[in-house]
């Protein structure tokens, strides 16, 4: 994934690219930090449940997006 974003970013933007790619993958830990907090209050299967909402709602807002469904990552001039 990493050398996919370094092709396909533009120049002036590849290290702003790689840095966020890298941040995002800092925040997954992070993600399990406070999901494991939050199972400790609330409880495992509430707090299963709310993830699965969380990235059902967040698939379902990209999936009906107009740009994310004229995304066509083999034309580079469509991003």
């Amino acid at each position: 994934m990493l050398v996919f974003l370094q092709t396909i970013a533009k120049e002036a933007y590849r290290g702003r690219v790689v840095g966020f790619y890298f941040a995002l993958m800092a925040s997954i830990a992070l993600g399990f930090i406070i999901g494991g907090f939050i199972a400790e209050y609330i409880g495992i299967k509430p707090t299963v449940y709310i993830a699965m909402a969380s990235l059902l709602l967040i698939h379902g807002l990209a999936l009906l997006s107009n740009k994310f469904r004229n995304l066509n990552l083999s034309n580079i001039e469509s991003y």
